[in-house]
């Protein structure tokens, strides 16, 4: 079960990253275009340039955090209960002995488990929360070219 929560964890965490990339590549092309129509800079264009920049950082950071929760790390498996119960049976342990190494065993792999979950999830939402604030920069960054072009003529 955790190990199906970790593959989806990575496969939100790597949509993320894709859909980030192509958002960082068609904003590049826009500003391209832009720069390259509007190069005198005054002061309504350095404004956008610098709302335009600040919606790339977000969005960077949302690549950033999107990668980190998609690291990868090492997995503890959980022993195989039975493997374990024989394996402590052929060395004469007693019962009870035998049920805590087990337990302890299985107990401290799951864990481990849940605390990899945990990092990556917070990884993931944090890139999420990137991505919100560079779309909202770059839905403020075309508002204001609309507002700008529409005003000039």
């Amino acid at each position: 079960m955790a190990r199906e929560r970790t593959n989806t964890i990575d496969g939100k965490a790597s949509d993320l990253v894709k859909f980030v990339g192509l958002l960082l590549a068609l904003q590049s092309g826009v500003i391209v275009i832009f720069i390259r129509e509007n190069f005198k800079m005054n002061n309504n264009y350095l404004y956008l340039f610098i709302i335009f920049l600040i919606g790339v950082i977000f969005l960077t950071s949302s690549v950033i955090f999107g990668l980190k929760a998609y690291q990868i790390r090492t997995w503890s498996l959980v022993p195989e209960p039975m493997r374990l119960v024989n394996e402590y049976a052929k060395k004469n342990y007693p019962r009870r002995i035998i049920l805590q190494r087990v337990g302890l065993a299985s107990a401290t792999a799951i864990k481990e488990n849940e605390t990899i979950n945990a990092d990556k999830v917070f990884f993931l939402k944090y890139g999420l929360y990137f991505l919100v604030f560079g779309i909202i920069f770059n839905v403020i960054f075309m508002m204001s070219i609309l507002i700008i072009y529409m005003w000039g003529n």
